[in-house]
């Protein structure tokens, strides 16, 4: 059984960090495989840099027009993927700094949200009697701009907008 990653769990956006077995030739891998080349490019890393112990030669990945990353549609690839490269090595010789670092790393991975995506979980927010571990969970994870704010504010009651905009 083939999985996201070697340790039978499943891939996770906010913490891709592990030893990856993925066979391309799987929609659900080759999906895996464009996500953590997203996330080099946002954390502006090469995928050497971020792909080691590799089963073999890390190829080089064009995106089309669109953005999206072409990757084989067959194969199998093993790799341990780390981002964590991405803070250099001088990081270490700050000690003081480290904690600024990950903090600054933290937003820079968060994930931007499609409004056709926000729209999705109108139902769910507006079914939840308690919103705000969904809006904390929101705010953690994802860049929202202005008109996911907008729309939160209008979905929540009157007496709800300062704690929503406050949170995120």
């Amino acid at each position: 059984f083939d999985v996201g990653n070697a340790r039978g769990e499943a891939f996770q956006v906010s913490n891709p960090e592990g030893v990856y077995a993925l066979n391309l030739s799987l929609p659900y891998h080759r999906s895996i495989l464009r996500m953590l080349l997203k996330y080099c490019k946002r954390l502006a890393m090469s995928p050497k840099q971020a792909f080691t112990d590799c089963s073999s030669t890390v190829p080089s990945f064009s995106q089309d027009e669109d953005g999206i990353f072409q990757v084989p549609s067959s194969g199998r690839m093993s790799f341990t993927f780390s981002s964590t490269k991405s803070l250099g090595p001088e990081i270490y010789q700050e000690p003081d700094r480290i904690p600024q670092a990950f903090t600054e790393r933290l937003e820079m991975t968060k994930i931007p949200l499609r409004m056709d995506k926000a729209v999705l979980m109108v139902p769910i927010f507006e079914s939840l009697q308690d919103k705000l571990p969904l809006i904390d969970a929101l705010a953690q994870n994802f860049l929202l701009d202005y008109s996911h704010i907008e729309l939160l504010c209008n979905l929540g009651k009157a007496m709800m907008v300062p704690t929503i905009l406050l949170r995120l």
